[in-house]
């Protein structure tokens, strides 16, 4: 989330195409996987976070939309 803050207050896009993106313009160091070593699913505008990303790890079932899903929104 602070990449895309960072982006957006050095950029006219409100959102960048994709982590990777970020990755790419050096706003990571590295396209982020989540802790089962799977890509997280980024949202931007978010559908959750209007003015920002919904950034989400299907946990470790590997699905979306299940019980173990960690979401930014919840953190």
């Amino acid at each position: 989330e602070q990449a895309l803050v960072h982006f957006q207050t050095e950029n006219t896009d409100a959102c960048p195409k994709s982590l990777s993106a970020l990755a790419t313009e050096k706003y990571l160091t590295k396209e982020p996987l989540d802790a089962w070593g799977q890509p997280l699913t980024f949202r931007c505008p978010g559908e959750k976070n209007r003015d920002g990303a919904d950034i989400v790890s299907r946990g470790e079932d590997k699905q979306e939309g299940t019980a173990d899903d960690i979401k930014n929104w919840d953190l």
